[in-house]
């Protein structure tokens, strides 16, 4: 479950993100609405003029023009009106086409050369059919423009040509620039966002658990003070309990009372408990040191009786695999992993342990194949004191937790029901100047 403060942090964060987010989709779709409103008045602008040019081009002139013709009056007379309003409209060009398609006159003169219009064009096509229509905008070598195509009719009202209105809409451009300089801005806006991010989530998650385990320590601290006094006071009585029992036996031994052996039965459970509890109270003084894991592997199954040194397997385990650790804390942290494994599985039942080298740090594996813990009992079983045992101290993962933590690594447990438990340790390398006390 995520920390409170950690999910404060987390819906602050995502409020912030969400609002930039806004912010830039509100920009982008407001640049989009100007250059949309830009392009419906420009075309409006050109349907106008077009319709404007209709009533100065003399439709009875243009059909006297033939493609060639350059010098007639009917010809320099089309020419100067075109130059006129061109220049009145601030228009790019004007050209004037026949029925056929030929150009008849261009304002500029030099467009004349472009001697055709495409007769597939849809638009021009269009224009012979009577209507106004004006093109979408088009990027030529970089610059931005709009055409207009309207109908020439004679007195009649039949199309004799069509006029081709272009104009600069330099406007896109700047338009285009700035979507593309606020598609890099926001580009960077997120790219900040992810880094902030992390960096802290980073922060916030160290702090926790630096809160968490200065909280751990002081707690430890205290609970060592109390294990320590409380241990002697328990000890001496069960001394003297042991040493009465033991009386009591040679005095009344020639009866047979199971009573004599289950006296120090409890007294070797109170034993283990009150050793236990200073264990788990107690922070180790760490002694690091480069470690053969092989070698050291071996003298710890010394200690395992043999029906379970049978049952054990190793993977990953070779005479040259060496860390850097505290030999005897690690030893404790696997002889309470292995005797929880032991005791999940069946008498015939492997337990396999695993050695692993992943990104510079140990992982050691054990897996049983057990009956497993369901969601409930996983988040419960490194609680100090939560078993799921009759005769367990529930102690035992929350030792191993705690002895992984002052050796800067963790402990991860995974278990389904009816599949078996994997407990993970993960190790970092540790050295003299890296020793840390709890946490």
């Amino acid at each position: 479950m995520m920390n409170p403060s950690k999910r404060r942090y987390g819906v602050w964060f995502w409020l912030g993100t969400a609002v930039i987010l806004s912010l830039n989709i509100t920009l982008w779709l407001f640049v989009n609405q100007v250059e949309k409103r830009f392009v419906q008045e420009l075309q409006a602008r050109l349907s106008l003029n077009s319709r404007a040019l209709n009533y100065v081009v003399d439709s009875e002139a243009l059909t006297l023009i033939t493609p060639d013709d350059n010098s007639s009056a009917a010809y320099l007379s089309l020419l100067l009106r075109l130059q006129t309003a061109r220049d009145r409209d601030s228009l790019q060009s004007i050209i004037l086409y026949g029925a056929d398609g030929n150009v008849l006159v261009a304002a500029p003169e030099i467009l004349r050369q472009q001697k055709r219009a495409p007769l597939s064009d849809s638009l021009f096509v269009k224009a012979l059919q009577g209507r106004f229509v004006v093109a979408e905008p088009e990027k030529v070598a970089g610059e931005w423009f709009m055409a207009s195509y309207a109908p020439i009719r004679d007195v009649d009202g039949f199309v004799v040509g069509v006029q081709r209105i272009e104009t600069r809409a330099a406007y896109l451009a700047t338009l285009t620039t700035l979507r593309e300089r606020l598609l890099l801005f926001s580009i960077i806006n997120f790219v900040i966002i992810g880094l902030i991010a992390f960096f802290l989530f980073r922060m916030i998650d160290r702090s926790l658990r630096y809160q968490v385990a200065l909280k751990d320590s002081e707690h430890l601290a205290q609970l060592g003070t109390m294990a320590a006094a409380v241990a002697h006071e328990i000890r001496n009585p069960l001394g003297i309990i042991s040493g009465t029992n033991d009386l009591i036996r040679k005095k009344y031994g020639q009866r047979e009372d199971a009573l004599f052996d289950y006296i120090p039965d409890e007294i070797q459970r109170l034993n283990t408990l009150i050793h236990n509890f200073l264990q788990f109270a107690r922070t180790p003084e760490l002694k690091p040191r480069m470690v053969n894991l092989d070698e050291w592997f071996r003298r710890l199954c010394v200690g395992l009786p043999d029906s379970r040194v049978e049952r054990l397997k190793t993977e990953g385990l070779d005479s040259t695999l060496s860390w850097p650790c505290d030999p005897d804390v690690l030893e404790q942290i696997m002889l309470n992993l292995l005797r929880n494994a032991f005791e999940a599985s069946g008498d015939e039942q492997q337990v396999l342990v695993k050695f692993q080298l992943i990104k510079q740090k140990l992982i050691i594996s054990v897996v049983d194949q057990g009956s497993g813990m369901d969601t409930e009992t996983l988040e419960k079983v490194t609680t100090p004191f939560f078993t799921t045992k009759e005769t367990g101290t529930g102690l035992g993962l929350a030792i191993s937790r705690h002895l992984a933590r002052v050796m800067n690594g963790q402990l991860e447990i995974s278990s389904r029901p009816g599949k078996g438990t994997t407990v993970r340790l993960v190790l970092p390398p540790l050295t003299p100047d890296k020793k840390k006390t709890d946490r």
